[in-house]
């Protein structure tokens, strides 16, 4: 949409599959000169490993299951195209705390950004430590909706369910679901 000449890479149909390593694959596409690169991989780590390596910007488009900073930089930008700022706000967030990738992307840039965070989820889908101490905790809808200027939530994957002790759709949609 920009005018850039953009090459997709897909590693299901690269050398990879003919024993290439990670590294080799690196450095093919860095002799193409690129000015930028963006990976989205599923090792965590990724990204550094590119970004050591090439001679232009990287973009981290998501690693592993630890952070999802695309889809966050996409979420702050329609909190402010909606409220016009994001410092201030308290931003509050639903869901599968613990497991998703969106939530500690949006935990951290919101963070960075001056928004107020607050997270609720089940306790065991609850991390233990938030990536910023100014996070604020809570365990239900009623204590930590109130005063929210935006809330999103993020999916709780059905193969958690068995393993969070959620024993179904409607008992969780029951204590976390939106209603309007």
């Amino acid at each position: 949409r920009l005018g850039a000449d953009v090459v997709n890479w897909n590693p299901h149909s690269s050398s990879l599959n003919k024993g290439e390593s990670f590294i080799d694959t690196i450095d093919t596409l860095c002799a193409m000169n690129a000015d930028a690169m963006i990976i989205r991989h599923s090792e965590y780590g990724a990204p550094i490993t590119l970004a050591q390596r090439a001679k232009c910007p990287v973009i981290n488009g998501g690693d592993s299951w630890r952070e999802h900073p695309t889809q966050a930089l996409l979420d702050a930008y329609t909190m402010r195209q909606a409220k016009g700022r994001i410092e201030g706000l308290t931003v509050t967030i639903i869901g599968d705390i613990a497991h998703s990738r969106v939530a500690a992307s949006n935990m951290i840039l919101l963070s960075k950004m001056g928004a107020q965070v607050r997270v609720i989820a089940p306790p065991m889908l609850m991390p233990e430590k938030l990536p910023d101490a100014k996070i604020k905790k809570f365990t239900s809808l009623a204590e930590g909706l109130p005063g929210s200027d935006i809330v999103m939530t993020v999916s709780l994957q059905k193969e958690r369910m068995d393993r969070a002790l959620i024993s179904s759709n409607d008992r969780y949609f029951h204590e976390y679901g939106l209603t309007s």
